[in-house]
């Protein structure tokens, strides 16, 4: 036949068998029930082994893990080097008021029409 190897603790195992230059592999598993994870979020940090603690103690719950905050540097997005090469090669426009930008933007007309409906 062929050799069998894997782990069958873990409900997995493969058999492996040669036809002349062809190897076929295959794969049989069990269904195994899977984990539910749940996302708590802390905002007192000072808190926080004491609540990994407590979860731990729950019936059910088999590991507690801290995730590492990733920091968000917004002067390496793409909008950022787009605006900055904008500012340099002088692709912006100065407005005295947000009002003017708009009147701009939409024209006088529909400035003051969307401008009489909401004050």
């Amino acid at each position: 036949m062929g050799k069998r190897f894997g782990n069958l603790n873990n409900s997995t195992y493969l058999c492996r068998r040669k036809f002349k230059t062809t190897t076929i592999m295959e794969a049989s598993t069990t269904k195994v029930s899977a984990a539910a994870q749940l996302l708590v979020s802390i905002s007192d940090l000072s808190m926080l082994n004491d609540i990994k603690k407590a979860i731990s103690m729950l019936k059910g719950v088999t590991a507690v893990k801290k995730q590492k905050q990733k920091e968000y540097d917004i002067t390496k997005t793409k909008a950022f080097k787009e605006a900055l090469d904008d500012v340099k090669h002088g692709r912006v426009t100065h407005y005295d008021s947000v009002d003017d930008m708009f009147k701009s933007v939409l024209g006088e007309e529909a400035f003051s029409k969307i401008r009489s409906q909401h004050v």
